[in-house]
């Protein structure tokens, strides 16, 4: 998959469902799908109302390295753009560059393992991936949801970094 491509419907709704759970408080999508960007800053914007804190406190949202060719702050998102590579993140949609090795979430393993050390409790993987012991599936339009079977421990890679309120994300990566 091209990370142009558009996601099927079906999916764009399991992620819009995903990011109302409370098991979810930050996303990581390597994608320039406008439609999921719209879910993801109305779902940012929706936590962050009336909290005084700023929305990527509240909701983290990564983005591609590659950037983004619209501007999320114009709809009062904000959205990090790692300068290389991905953010972790509770749900983690992997993008086709990334590597994934299911196995090793077997036994007493977890998806952090299977993302080859990128914390999360969701991956969206393209494709379909069999059963593992260390999370549940669920099949949607060519895309397999995993979903750890551990407890959820919050992964929030923003969670300690102070924004002002007014701050403005930028479409494009910057070096730290």
């Amino acid at each position: 998959m091209d990370t142009d491509d558009e996601f099927p419907p079906e999916v764009i709704e399991l992620i819009k469902v995903l990011t109302t759970r409370p098991d979810v408080q930050s996303v990581s999508f390597p994608y320039s799908d406008e439609r999921v960007w719209r879910v993801l800053v109305c779902e940012q914007l929706k936590r962050a109302e009336g909290t005084g804190r700023h929305r990527q406190n509240v909701f983290g949202l990564s983005g591609p390295d590659s950037g983004l060719p619209f501007d999320p702050a114009d709809w009062g998102g904000y959205v990090h753009i790692p300068y290389e590579g991905m953010a972790e993140a509770d749900l983690f949609v992997k993008s086709p560059t990334r590597g994934f090795h299911l196995p090793y979430a077997r036994g007493g393993g977890d998806l952090k393992a299977a993302m080859l050390g990128k914390h999360c409790h969701h991956a969206l993987v393209h494709g379909e991936h069999r059963d593992v012991d260390g999370a549940s599936r669920t099949l949607v339009q060519g895309w397999t949801l995993c979903t750890s079977n551990r407890p959820y421990v919050r992964c929030m890679a923003f969670a300690n970094i102070k924004y002002d309120l007014n701050e403005r994300s930028s479409p494009h990566a910057e070096p730290y």
